[in-house]
């Protein structure tokens, strides 16, 4: 399966089941702001269900595809080099995409150089221990034109991303079989094996150093209390 493949497996019962599910998750984390701008890499064309397109003109998604909602601002790049300034994205979207990305690592470095000190970063990928990820891996073995992908574990996702400085504010697990009705719902099933997707919303931290002082100056002085000072004073 390549992302072209996957974006139309979402017309399909299971992918609108997953979609309904990551869609609550994403409502409830993504707290909008006019002062804010949202960047997402990698269309889905179901954009408009946890985002008002329309009403939110801080939402990009860039891709070089056209499979978005036709309500969104659209930018046609690379998710590998993005043409965008250090540090001037307030949240990052990453839907479903280092699955399909063969320059992942280059992809969070990306991310990492544009998104904001204590910005927020959402990343959904597939479980690759999911009986859906089994079969996805047992067909790209067994045919030639069924496209590549790389299923990553939330395990080494937030790995990769301790390396980068970020931490992981919460997560959650999703499944294909019923629709979730809360967000709540979605954290109940982050410990779950089972389950088809998961997500990840990360903090950007920038940690600073401080330089040691030493605790005592070259010349060595002597603690004086109020009764030895008196003492001397009397001399």
């Amino acid at each position: 399966m390549n992302r072209e493949q996957f974006c139309q497996w979402l017309d399909n019962p299971q992918g609108r089941i997953l979609a309904q599910n990551e869609a609550v998750f994403l409502k409830k984390v993504i707290t909008l702001s006019y002062t804010q701008t949202i960047l997402q890499l990698g269309c889905l064309g179901w954009e408009d269900k946890f985002i008002d397109c329309l009403a939110y003109r801080g939402f990009i998604v860039l891709d070089d595809c056209q499979w978005s909602c036709q309500d969104c601002i659209k930018v046609d790049s690379c998710v590998s080099q993005l043409p965008i300034a250090s540090e001037s994205i307030d949240m990052i979207i990453l839907p479903h995409l280092l699955e399909f990305e063969s320059n992942r690592y280059q992809v969070l470095r990306e991310v990492e150089r544009v998104l904001k000190p204590e910005g927020e970063l959402i990343i959904l990928g597939f479980n690759p221990w999911s009986v859906f990820s089994m079969r996805q891996l047992w067909a790209q073995a067994t045919q030639k034109n069924s496209g590549h992908s790389y299923f990553i574990s939330r395990t080494r996702m937030i790995n990769w991303l301790r390396l980068l400085n970020f931490e992981a504010k919460s997560v959650a697990g999703f499944d294909m079989r019923e629709i979730a009705t809360s967000y709540d719902q979605c954290v109940k099933n982050k410990s779950s094996s089972t389950v088809s997707a998961y997500a990840i919303h990360a903090i950007k931290r920038q940690f600073h150093i401080i330089p040691l002082q030493p605790l005592w100056g070259n010349s060595r002085q002597v603690a004086l209390n109020s009764s030895n000072v008196s003492a001397l004073t009397s001399k």
